[in-house]
């Protein structure tokens, strides 16, 4: 704002791009491009092409001749590489449909905020997005995936996330994809485990389940007559077996009674609906498990005995 004095030289005011000076000390390279826009609020203007990556002062400039040459001083401006800018994994990799998603991390190279950083996930659309320290103390963005209905991606749909540093151009070739699925848990594979050492992996049936590159979860919540646990008593890690079959690592940490089982493909970031309910899982101390008899004891070699354990 403030830009009055400007307007009154609209039709002519340049905006001149002052490049760094160079490595030797010579005059500094000033790149002139006519003002588009000239208004009270606002100054729009084309930036030039430079040969690489500099710095640069942007000046409105007078007509020749005119007092002030220089009407005002703006902020620098950072010429960067485009090529340099990669995407190289997104953190989930991917969300349930037909829910607002929170922030998810985007790691890549030649990441800044010049102002209007953004994020794009492909026919689902942008999100802005905000710089932060990643892994290794390397600049990351955060973004929130746009919601998608289940209508819109009844199968899972994968998009490439790609990023702009500027809001205006994107990067390419982004090696990172986000996932948007739509799944549902049934039931549980035994329905029923001892505890400690003897513990046997669970496997959750349902469907849509997905690749997400890690991070399925299955967490354990203890059910004490019709009330459940506020949080968890177990979580383990889960491998998704097919689109149908997510299997949990052997609860061992599990002490006897009856457990929620809840299952997650982004690290319980999101937890998937039941069919109906979430199932449930016994468990039981295998050393309190004894037999007293067995009836009959015996039976013909063509089989077919019923018997009952006591």
């Amino acid at each position: 704002s403030g830009f009055a004095p400007a307007q009154v030289y609209a039709p002519l005011v340049a905006c001149a791009f002052v490049l760094a000076s160079n490595a030797s000390g010579g005059a500094a390279d000033v790149r002139l491009t006519e003002a588009l826009v000239v208004s009270d609020a606002l100054v729009e203007c084309a930036v030039p092409a430079v040969a690489a990556p500099t710095t640069a002062r942007i000046e409105l400039r007078a007509p020749a001749g005119q007092e002030p040459a220089a009407l005002l001083v703006l902020e620098t401006f950072t010429y960067y590489d485009a090529g340099a800018v990669r995407v190289l994994a997104a953190v989930p990799a991917g969300g349930p449909t037909g829910r607002e998603l929170g922030a998810i991390r985007v790691e890549g190279t030649g990441l800044a905020d010049y102002g209007g950083a953004a994020c794009s996930f492909g026919a689902f659309g942008r999100a802005n997005a905000s710089a932060v320290l990643g892994p290794g103390g390397n600049v990351a963005f955060e973004c929130a995936p746009p919601p998608v209905l289940p209508t819109e991606a009844p199968a899972g749909a994968s998009v490439a996330v790609e990023v702009s540093l500027d809001g205006a151009a994107f990067s390419t070739g982004s090696e990172a994809n986000f996932t948007y699925f739509t799944a549902a848990v049934g039931a549980v594979r035994p329905a029923a485990s001892p505890t400690g050492a003897h513990a046997l992996a669970v496997t959750v049936s349902g469907a849509g389940f997905v690749h997400l590159g890690g991070g399925a979860t299955c967490s354990f919540w203890r059910v004490v007559g019709t009330a459940v646990a506020a949080v968890p008593e177990l979580a383990v890690n889960a491998s998704v077996a097919s689109s149908t079959a997510l299997v949990c690592e052997a609860p061992v940490r599990l002490a006897a009674g009856t457990f929620e089982v809840r299952a997650s493909l982004d690290a319980g970031r999101t937890v998937l609906e039941p069919v109906l309910e979430h199932p449930r899982l016994l468990a039981y101390d295998l050393a309190a498990v004894a037999v007293s008899r067995l009836l009959p004891a015996g039976g013909p070699v063509a089989g077919g005995t019923a018997v009952t354990l006591e």
